[in-house]
């Protein structure tokens, strides 16, 4: 058996989950398309689908730590919904909360198609959601050490250890 852990959509969404031109049905359908592709090539694999933190409040955490403010320019490129207006913000964190519904629903459909096409005691393939960051609130859950020093906005590698426990 594999353990094959997905953290997806992130780095997506801080570009485009606060604009017009987001497409949520569009990364769905991706994911599915991708995690069908991985079950016809990788039998006997537990896949689990990281719901995402809110990264919304990037610009809180960013302007909190002195760390963080040399590289305030770079987070404005990769997280502008992020660091931009609060109404961008709030647009971000409509996406993310519609993104880890999205997730639920990919692997709801999967083991719904897994269920359909093999016998019960045949079943080698299943899809489980984590909600492990998903209610993180960077206020008052996050350290200021679980985010690089080189963008103050990818988890460290103590974040790293402490999420893989």
């Amino acid at each position: 058996w594999k353990l094959l852990a997905v953290f997806i959509g992130t780095n997506d969404l801080c570009q485009s989950g606060c604009k017009a031109t987001f497409n949520p049905d569009e990364l769905e359908e991706r994911l599915f398309q991708t995690l069908e592709l991985i079950r016809s090539k990788v039998p006997r694999t537990l896949v689990t689908l990281l719901q995402l933190p809110d990264v919304s409040q990037l610009s809180w955490f960013a302007n909190r730590h002195k760390r963080c403010l040399p590289v305030q320019a770079l987070l404005r490129l990769e997280c502008p919904c992020a660091m931009g207006s609060s109404d961008e913000q709030w647009a971000l964190r409509t996406s993310i909360a519609d993104f880890n519904l999205r997730l639920k629903r990919v692997a709801q459909r999967l083991n719904e198609r897994i269920w359909q096409e093999q016998n019960p005691a045949e079943q080698d393939w299943a899809v489980l959601v984590m909600p492990l960051l998903k209610d993180t609130s960077y206020r008052d859950d996050i350290p200021h050490h679980f985010a690089t020093k080189l963008d103050c906005f990818h988890p460290s590698l103590s974040a790293h250890r402490s999420m893989a426990m």
